[in-house]
């Protein structure tokens, strides 16, 4: 089976977690250049548009960002019991696999 980019970046990381389960800021890292991006559109939005439009955007940043924190902070507190169920020796096999792309 050949992962795809995604896929294999997903393993990798659970292979990085794996001897010790990630912290929630480790998380958190990895979403920020997302969440930037948003902020920088209700910035343009509000300067660009108008105001209501600036804060229709910000109230969407702001939905998105709790929701995010939410499934950052429930896969700080499951992934102990995922390293004891996921089976390692797939998962290196997986990852020396070929690329799809």
């Amino acid at each position: 089976m050949s992962l795809t980019t995604y896929e294999r970046k997903t393993l990798l990381a659970y292979q990085k977690f794996r001897e010790k389960s990630p912290t929630f800021p480790q998380l958190f890292i990895r979403v920020i250049p997302r969440f930037a991006f948003i902020a920088l559109l209700a910035i343009v939005a509000y300067y660009i548009f108008s105001a209501s439009a600036g804060i229709f955007v910000a109230g969407m940043f702001a939905g998105g960002l709790l929701r995010q924190l939410s499934i950052l902070w429930t896969s700080t507190k499951v992934f102990p019991i995922l390293t004891e169920v996921i089976d390692w020796d797939l998962v290196a096999d997986l990852l020396e696999a070929p690329n799809e792309g």
